[in-house]
C-alpha cells in the first residue's frame, strides 16, 4: 500500500473511532443537553483531525507526499465520523 492510501484509510478508521467516541460522550449525563452535543462533537472531530495531520507531517517523508497530507481523506474522515456519531446517538 502506498503512503497516501495508508493515510486515507487511517483517517477513515480514525473518523469511525472518533464518531463512536463522540456518540458515547454525547450520551453521558452531564452532556445530555441538546445545546452542548453539537459543538463539543464538532470540536473533538476537528481537533483529532488536526492532530492526525501533525502526526502524518512528522512521520512521513515530505518530498514524496508534499501538501497532499492535509487534504488526503478529509471528506471520508468527516463522513465516517458523522455517520458513526449519528448511529450511536440514535441507539
Amino acid at each position: 500500500m502506498e503512503t497516501l492510501e495508508k493515510i486515507y484509510w487511517g483517517r477513515v478508521l480514525l473518523g469511525a473511532i472518533v464518531g463512536v467516541f463522540c456518540g458515547i460522550l454525547s450520551k453521558t449525563p452531564f452532556l445530555n443537553h441538546s445545546y452542548l452535543v453539537s459543538p463539543i462533537g464538532v470540536i473533538v472531530a476537528v481537533v483529532v483531525y488536526w492532530i492526525s495531520y501533525q502526526i502524518v507531517r512528522i512521520k512521513c517523508d515530505k518530498s514524496k507526499i508534499g501538501r497532499k497530507t492535509w487534504l488526503e481523506g478529509i471528506g471520508s474522515y468527516f463522513i465516517s465520523w458523522f455517520f458513526f456519531w449519528s448511529l450511536i446517538l440514535n441507539f
